[in-house]
């Protein structure tokens, strides 16, 4: 069976990597993980950090795992601490991911330039394949 995993940063707000991984399993019979990583190194606390996304954000998330499972798709959460880009390597490769699907940022939030940085970083220690997801209308 097909993993796949989404990696999201508590200060992005693109969730259509969440939208096409929920339709892409919905087709496949794949598993989705949703990781959510906080760069916060305080004890914070899994609602805690659900906190830093925003209540609109947060909100749709909710929605979009709710429908995904109403279509029979398993959808799994998980929040992590530390570098984003490490928790998304590590949770990678220990959980058997055969997919990983990034939204990519919008225009002012990243650089391109940093943003490539960042996932070519990432390419070279993982060895499944990336989908990467623009946001409708950018």
């Amino acid at each position: 069976m097909e993993r796949i995993l989404v990696g999201m940063d508590v200060r992005q707000s693109n969730l259509e990597g969440v939208h096409r991984a929920i339709q892409l399993a919905s087709r496949i019979d794949a598993t989705v993980t949703i990781l959510l990583v906080s760069d916060q190194n305080d004890p914070s606390t899994h609602q805690e950090i659900l906190q830093e996304l925003g209540d609109a954000v947060r909100k749709r998330l909710e929605l979009l795992m709710e429908m995904g499972r109403a279509d029979g798709v398993e959808v799994n959460f998980y929040v992590a601490r530390g570098d984003y880009r490490e928790e998304v390597i590590r949770f990678t490769q220990h959980n058997q991911i055969s997919l990983v699907v990034f939204g990519l940022p919008k225009a002012g939030q990243q650089s391109a330039d940093e943003f490539h940085q960042w996932l070519a970083g990432i390419r070279h220690r993982i060895s499944c394949r990336i989908e990467l997801v623009q946001e409708k209308g950018v």
